[in-house]
């Protein structure tokens, strides 16, 4: 079997608690969804705390080299979820100050 990792980002204004619930209740829906999977959908935790936000980390066993396919789709489907329950995924900004 060969593990496919996903680490999601969240924003610093998120609940981790909140986050959890619904990182959890989606993994449990989505062994049906996904060909390839090998086991369950584990949810690891907090992996990082980046400049601009929370990431966490998910493991999946799949079949022998299927990871990357594992991988995106279950970035899909968490993607989906987050933005159904108002989870806000951060990018990028840069902020200009233009004094005079």
């Amino acid at each position: 079997k060969t593990l496919a990792v996903v680490d999601l980002a969240v924003s610093y204004e998120s609940k981790i608690e909140k986050v959890e619930k619904i990182l959890l209740v989606a993994a449990a829906t989505m062994k049906e969804k996904i060909d390839n999977l090998a086991g369950d959908i584990e949810l690891l935790g907090v992996q990082e705390l980046s400049d601009s936000a929370v990431i966490f980390r998910i493991v999946a066993k799949c079949k022998p080299a299927k990871h990357f396919e594992v991988e995106r789709q279950l970035k899909k489907e968490f993607k989906n979820v987050l933005d159904k329950n108002g989870v806000k995924i951060p990018y990028t900004q840069i902020e200009v100050h233009n004094e005079k």
